[in-house]
């Protein structure tokens, strides 16, 4: 897999390209994050994309948007066959236990891939750092985040589960819970 960096200052082209590859991550995920600091471009990229399928886009910096998710399943399975484009979604970190329940019903009734577009605003820019995400109560260090841990060498590496605890992987690999990850979000990073 590729890894790009969206910025607003980058060539046609590139954005270009790296609009087909957040479109192609549609085609094969449920849900995919554009992660960057303020005024880097994920908004714009966001909606060039949204102009291409059925998409809902949501600010949830603004309370009206915000007051729409008050019963988030209830609004997602209104906007089953729609893309829903969450923006600042790091100002609601409830939204991520809906999320996943929802993704998990629409696997189950086919429904497996574009979803969700998660605009997260990335509060440590030019730090270096690999997030995955695991389902599992018991995550591992995989062949994949190591492939990544080589090509990206970054200054740290996250694995996101379900549980509570934090607890070392390997050398500088944590593991963190969901909940520890949305304390971060509230208070802008750790």
């Amino acid at each position: 897999m590729q890894i790009y960096i969206y910025t607003s200052g980058l060539h046609e082209m590139i954005a270009r390209r790296v609009e087909s590859e957040v479109a192609s991550l549609l085609e094969h995920f449920p849900a995919v994050a554009l992660v960057g600091p303020r005024q880097s471009g994920k908004t714009a990229l966001a909606l060039a994309i949204a102009e291409s399928r059925p998409s809902v886009y949501l600010d949830l910096e603004a309370e009206s948007d915000r007051a729409r998710l008050a019963e988030p399943a209830l609004y997602f399975a209104d906007h089953v066959d729609e893309l829903v484009i969450l923006d600042e979604i790091h100002r609601a970190p409830g939204l991520l236990e809906a999320l996943r329940g929802t993704i998990d019903q629409g696997r189950r009734e086919g429904r497996a891939a574009g979803r969700f577009l998660l605009l997260v605003l990335d509060w440590h820019s030019g730090r270096r750092w690999v997030v995955e995400i695991k389902r599992s109560l018991s995550p591992t260090v995989e062949r994949g985040l190591r492939a990544s841990l080589a090509d990206l060498r970054p200054e740290r590496a996250y694995v996101i589960y379900p549980g509570e605890e934090r607890y070392r992987l390997g050398e500088s690999i944590d593991a963190i819970g969901l909940p520890e990850l949305c304390e971060w979000a509230r208070a802008g990073g750790p």
